[in-house]
């Protein structure tokens, strides 16, 4: 039989302080899910391309998407579509601009 002993958690949580931020992290549960990471994504259809078209993919390679250089974009979060945006070009960057909803 094994001889198992309690942990004493008063002594050690009295020990512990919190700092500002885990004190409002605390206050406001909901404010973790802020600090959560996600995958953004943006989704652009290329019509007829095909399994040999990607096992002929090189450095340089141009896929032809047939879709306009100022169209929507849908725009995706963990797999799920959030809203439409655009491209946009911030200074020698690219980026995207929300539109509207889904």
């Amino acid at each position: 039989m094994y001889n198992v002993k309690p942990v004493e958690t008063k002594r050690l949580a009295t020990q512990i302080e919190p700092n500002s931020e885990s004190r409002a992290l605390a206050d406001d549960p909901w404010s973790y899910v802020s600090l959560l990471p996600c995958v953004l994504s943006v989704q652009i259809e290329a019509p007829h391309f095909t399994v040999g078209d990607l096992l002929d993919l090189e450095v340089g390679s141009v896929i032809n998407s047939h879709h306009p250089k100022t169209g929507p974009v849908s725009l995706w979060v963990n797999g799920v579509k959030l809203c439409w945006a655009e491209f946009d070009v911030i200074g020698k960057r690219l980026g995207i601009r929300v539109t509207g909803p889904d």
